[in-house]
């Protein structure tokens, strides 16, 4: 807000705004249950090597009866984020859901998350040093790299999140990110999940609107 007539406002235009917050959850439980099903479902890589961060094999985990008490709260939080934040007004529907652990050592490479628009986090065990989260902006264009006095939002083409145990995560699922080396001595515990909105919808490439159910 202006002070007077000659403050500069500056506008973060054309942002992709990225959420995270400290939720009310029951990590015990959620860990517990998370755990079993991770032993039980199996994990997979994307590569073929030991250092990789782990992704359980089942993709729709929060589909389960059981997992009801945490869809409903990262429902909730995407559904805050989308409404207040981005002012949308269609609604968000849960798409796909998955576990992952990355133990001492692994990492993942960079990605994004293809055929979705909104993507969400869930930090179930998660400490200082364990694997924090790299946002990269791949698509600038600047022709220069230049030396800065600090590094802020404006002018970092990276930025680093350590989100802890009980903290949520939410972005746009177009930008690129990986989980950094996991540099403590326990195991990273997650949830990851994908949205699409329903409703109407502008098709781009068409320029008519589409209804998603």
């Amino acid at each position: 807000m202006r002070k007077n007539e000659e403050d500069a406002v500056i506008y973060p235009l054309f942002s992709s705004p990225v959420y995270l917050r400290k939720i009310k959850v029951d990590l015990e439980k959620g860990f517990l249950l998370m755990n079993n099903d991770f032993v039980k479902s199996g994990d997979k890589t994307t590569a073929s090597v030991s250092n990789i961060t782990k992704a359980s094999s089942d993709k729709l985990v929060l589909n389960k009866s059981k997992w009801k008490f945490l869809k409903k709260i990262i429902d909730n939080e995407v559904n805050l984020y989308t409404s207040n934040i981005l002012k949308f007004k269609n609604k968000f529907k849960l798409t796909t859901s998955w576990f992952t652990k990355s133990e001492p050592g692994e990492e993942s490479n960079f990605h994004n998350h293809q055929n979705s628009m909104l993507s969400a986090v869930l930090y179930l065990r998660s400490e200082k040093n364990s694997g924090s989260i790299t946002f990269h902006n791949f698509l600038d264009q600047s022709l220069f790299f230049l030396k800065t006095k600090e590094w802020t939002i404006y002018n970092s083409r990276a930025w680093t999140f350590e989100p802890l145990s009980g903290e949520i995560l939410i972005f746009p699922s177009y930008l690129f990110h990986k989980v950094c080396r996991n540099e403590s001595k326990i195991t990273r515990y997650s949830l990851a999940c994908n949205y699409m909105p329903v409703g109407d919808i502008l098709d781009k490439t068409t320029d008519n609107y589409l209804h998603i159910k």
